[in-house]
């Protein structure tokens, strides 16, 4: 746990919660469950029951981290985001990585919940220290690839290769994945009638259908959200967004909606 860092408080999209890097990766970033049930407007107890009700769905060390009893916690006591006496009421501590976060909407399954998440992706998990941290990973990779080279000059153009490969199947850049939510949102609006509809106007059906286009998005790619979309199909994602379709169920509920304007 020597490796978490507090970073006080953050806000996104008016959600305002605590951020924290470390733990499972360096420069990662994590939420506490206890930031989760209030911007969930879940109670704290129910999230953590959530949790330990699918136990086995969350690795440890990748999906979660039990900080009860860890030296973090003096950390949450002194940044006032725990009591001593919610320390000990407390059996678990559960800090969440953004692949723990996604299993746990999973078992919440609720639009509101899935809508929450992906404004939490978008500004606070994808959110990258992009030039500082890109500039030593790149110096990192080149220093790491000239002594490749001088010690095995015979396996150069195998090992460009496969360093091109791994380059390709990593997630999709900052840009790209503006370029996608936009695409989302342009083929969100072409579905319900545009912005002056009274579809989009309708809170709850426009949540549906975001959640419903983002759901079939990760199974199709096997990801948490759109943010980790290889680089090598994006062209893929890009098609799969513009032939994007409401199911039979929202299709229905678009027409209730229209019907009852025109009457």
């Amino acid at each position: 746990m020597n490796n978490l860092i507090l970073k006080g408080l953050t806000e996104v999209e008016n959600m305002q919660f605590h951020h924290i890097e470390g733990g499972f990766a360096e420069n990662k970033k994590f939420m506490l469950a206890k930031d989760i049930a209030e911007i969930h407007n879940r109670t704290l107890d129910s999230i953590n029951r959530a949790i330990n009700r699918n136990r086995k769905r969350f690795k440890d060390n990748i999906d979660v981290i039990d900080l009860k009893g860890s030296n973090f916690v003096p950390h949450l006591m002194s940044n006032g985001i725990y009591s001593q006496n919610s320390i000990n009421a407390s059996k678990n501590i559960y800090l969440l990585s953004e692949k723990g976060y996604s299993k746990l909407l999973k078992i919440l399954e609720d639009d509101f919940a899935w809508e929450q998440y992906e404004k939490l992706v978008d500004g606070y998990f994808n959110m990258r220290e992009t030039l500082n941290n890109e500039s030593m990973n790149v110096a990192k990779l080149l220093n790491k690839q000239v002594g490749l080279i001088i010690g095995e000059v015979d396996n150069l153009n195998s090992r460009i290769g496969t360093i091109e490969d791994k380059l390709d199947s990593l997630e999709i850049s900052p840009s790209q994945r503006q370029y996608l939510k936009n695409l989302r949102n342009k083929r969100v609006l072409e579905l319900i009638g545009g912005k002056k509809s009274e579809a989009y106007k309708n809170n709850s059906f426009r949540s549906k259908v975001y959640a419903d286009l983002s759901r079939q998005f990760n199974k199709y790619f096997d990801i948490p959200s759109y943010g980790w979309t290889p680089k090598n199909r994006f062209l893929e994602a890009q098609k799969l967004i513009k032939a994007y379709n409401l199911s039979a169920e929202l299709s229905m509920e678009l027409e209730n909606i229209n019907r009852q304007i025109a009457i």
